[in-house]
C-alpha cells in the first residue's frame, strides 16, 4: 500500500475504487447473498494487492481467488456480527489510504486478516 499512499492522487484513485467495492458489500449483506458478499471481499483486497504495481504478485493473488471466497464464506458469511465488522475494518482501511496513512494501514491490516479468518 505504501505506494498508492505515496501520492494524493494514487490514493484518490484507489479509494474510489474501494469505496465502490465495499458499497457492492454492503448491499451483498443486506441482500443475504453470501456468494456476492465474498466476491467482494476478494475483489477488495485483489484492489489493493494491484495498487501496489507488481504484476506478478496480482497474478499470484488472483489465483487464490477462489481460496479466498471459501475462507471468506467460511469464517465470516452466517455471522452477521462478523460480517459487519468486516465491512467497518474495510471502511478503516480506506480511510488510513485516503489520508495517505501507510502505517495506520498496516497497524489496521494485521488484526482485520486475523480476526475475519481466525474466528
Amino acid at each position: 500500500i505504501t505506494r498508492a499512499t505515496r501520492s494524493p492522487l494514487a490514493a484518490k484513485l484507489l479509494t474510489t475504487d474501494l469505496r465502490a467495492i465495499l458499497l457492492v458489500q454492503q448491499q451483498a449483506l443486506a441482500d443475504r447473498n453470501g456468494a456476492a458478499y465474498a466476491r467482494s471481499d476478494q475483489r477488495f483486497h485483489h484492489r489493493v494487492v494491484e495498487a501496489g504495481g507488481n504484476p506478478f504478485l496480482s497474478g499470484f493473488y488472483a489465483s487464490l481467488a477462489a481460496r479466498h471466497r471459501r475462507m471468506t464464506s467460511a469464517s465470516v458469511w452466517g455471522r452477521t456480527a462478523m460480517a459487519n465488522q468486516v465491512i467497518a475494518e474495510h471502511e478503516k482501511l480506506i480511510e488510513a489510504i485516503a489520508r495517505c496513512d501507510a502505517q495506520a494501514y498496516a497497524d489496521l491490516l494485521h488484526p482485520h486478516l486475523l480476526a475475519s479468518h481466525h474466528p
